[in-house]
């Protein structure tokens, strides 16, 4: 165990550069520039907790019902999930966006970013919407508490809690004060843990420690 160093993925901010603004993406996807946006980018699979993001949603939209769900990445999921948006009568309120070139349009103009999977080894798609100031839901499993500060730079629940997650994202979605401040607190971190200029002095000084013994 001593012989072995954890180096994080590192992530290039500059490669996550929006090109539209926030309000043009709206637009397009039929939101307005007030409407509280929740963002999902994962695969469609049983693992990225998919399940209880549909769980979670009725409960949002009992205490903000103008939010919609932005559900970005495809997969072998799709089918039943849109069958359970139409079943809970909250399909109008879910966009399912499928595989996007633009992703950092897309995840810039959401307001709050929730990936509750229930294993995640890094979960890079944290840092890029920490990269772009969104505050972070997770579970806390895997990788995820590695990115996600809970109560700093966003919120960490437990696996396969719908309930929790509902909490979460009512509290995130109602106080845009605190979500602005997790957001900017989420790019410092990302920056100072998962940044080129990080990662770059520590690799070089695991082969430094390697190579003088």
């Amino acid at each position: 165990a001593e012989r072995i160093q954890v180096l994080p993925n590192p992530v290039a901010a500059e490669d996550l550069q929006p090109t539209r603004a926030p309000d043009e993406v709206r637009s397009e996807l039929g939101a307005e520039i007030n409407t509280p946006i929740v963002g999902t980018f994962a695969h469609l699979s049983e693992k990225k907790g998919w399940r209880e993001l549909m769980q979670a949603i009725p409960h949002v939209l009992e205490k903000q019902p103008q939010t919609q769900f932005w559900c970005v990445g495809d997969g072998p999921m799709r089918d039943e999930l849109q069958q359970r948006a139409e079943a809970g009568g909250f399909a109008p309120n879910v966009k399912f966006l499928g595989f996007r070139r633009d992703v950092a349009d897309v995840m810039n103009a959401i307001d709050v970013m929730a990936l509750p999977s229930h294993r995640e080894p890094f979960g890079i798609v944290y840092v890029e919407a920490a990269l772009l100031n969104k505050p972070v839901v997770a579970c806390n499993a895997g990788g995820a508490p590695d990115v996600v500060a809970d109560g700093v730079t966003g919120r960490l629940i437990p696996s396969g809690d719908a309930g929790a997650l509902a909490q979460v994202l009512v509290e995130l979605l109602g106080d845009r004060a605190q979500s602005a401040q997790m957001g900017r607190a989420g790019r410092e971190r990302a920056l100072d843990l998962f940044g080129w200029e990080a990662f770059l002095p520590r690799l070089e000084a695991v082969y430094q420690a390697a190579m003088s013994k």
